[in-house]
């Protein structure tokens, strides 16, 4: 699509990369460093960044962690995304009132309201830019909401992403609101040396929730920035809600920004850099936190000193 149609997305090397400086940016940053009290909890030896080990090797696979309530399943590979025979089809945009359901197409752009897109495999990208728009059993690359509301994605399946699987922007003049990301499966990044990689990356919401979906990073590369990434960009963001999710690898778990964010019940491990939580303090945030545990053994995490 034209670049003046495209959401803003950072095209920067990972924030994690310099996470050691004393600023980045001119953003103050608190850098959390694993130790042998943070990584016994997920069964794991502790990895001391600077000194060549970059992961926090579990000793228990953490994708065998038992679901919890009030998640029903927890999503796999398996059990989200497209299935079953799709049909080619030529479209590539939908408007007002479209439903697309069973299909195969390369690319996809919703620009209207009231759109309802199911069990469908998108080779490339999914924009979003109208309101009222419901994605079910859908496999892609991407997930984009560009000043989008009322968005919700449910058990699908987000792959070989190039950028970011997720990003909410508001980068067309008006906040995204009421976003809803439940029971989806994020994993294996392809994303280039010059882009970095979130599972979520955030920049302007008010209202979004982020629940019962696993990120599955794999092994850390240098561009991997969070599993969820709250920025301060765009409007800021208010009332986001990060609950009983399984976080595994990244450089850090969470990376947050947003004063009025709550992370509660998620379960960290996989293959972490530099630690489960790096505060971005530009904008004084503080957020609460409570009952975030370590995959391999249930013991708790503390996120950046929240709980």
């Amino acid at each position: 699509m034209p670049d003046s149609t495209r959401p803003r997305r950072l095209r920067a090397r990972s924030l994690a990369i310099a996470a050691t400086s004393l600023a980045v940016a001119g953003l103050v940053i608190t850098v959390p460093v694993l130790n042998r009290s943070d990584t016994s909890g997920s069964g794991a030896e502790a990895s001391t960044p600077g000194q060549g080990a970059h992961s926090v090797s579990a000793a228990k696979d953490p994708a065998r962690a038992g679901v919890t309530r009030p998640c029903k399943f927890r999503p796999t590979k398996s059990n989200t995304g497209a299935r079953g025979e799709l049909q080619d089809r030529g479209v590539t945009t939908l408007g007002s009132g479209a439903t697309l359901e069973n299909a195969r197409v390369q690319s996809l752009e919703v620009v209207g309201s009231d759109v309802t897109i199911k069990n469908v495999h998108v080779d490339g990208t999914i924009t979003v830019s109208g309101d009222r728009v419901r994605i079910r059993r859908t496999t892609a690359q991407g997930i984009f909401v560009s000043s989008g509301t009322k968005v919700s994605v449910k058990r699908s399946k987000v792959e070989s992403s190039l950028d970011d699987a997720f990003h909410i922007t508001s980068d067309r003049g008006t906040l995204v609101r009421n976003v809803r990301l439940r029971y989806n499966f994020v994993h294996r990044p392809v994303t280039p040396n010059e882009n970095h990689y979130d599972g979520v990356q955030v920049r302007g919401v008010d209202k979004m929730s982020i629940s019962c979906s696993t990120f599955r990073a794999g092994p850390y590369h240098d561009n991997f920035n969070a599993a969820i990434f709250l920025e301060n960009a765009n409007g800021g963001d208010s009332n986001v809600q990060v609950r009983d999710n399984w976080l595994f690898g990244f450089a850090f778990s969470v990376m947050v920004d947003s004063p009025s964010a709550v992370f509660t019940g998620n379960k960290i491990g996989g293959d972490i850099k530099w630690g489960p939580c790096l505060l971005l303090e530009s904008a004084g945030s503080s957020f609460t936190s409570s009952g975030n545990t370590w995959a391999g053994s249930g013991k708790k995490v503390n996120f950046c000193g929240q709980g």
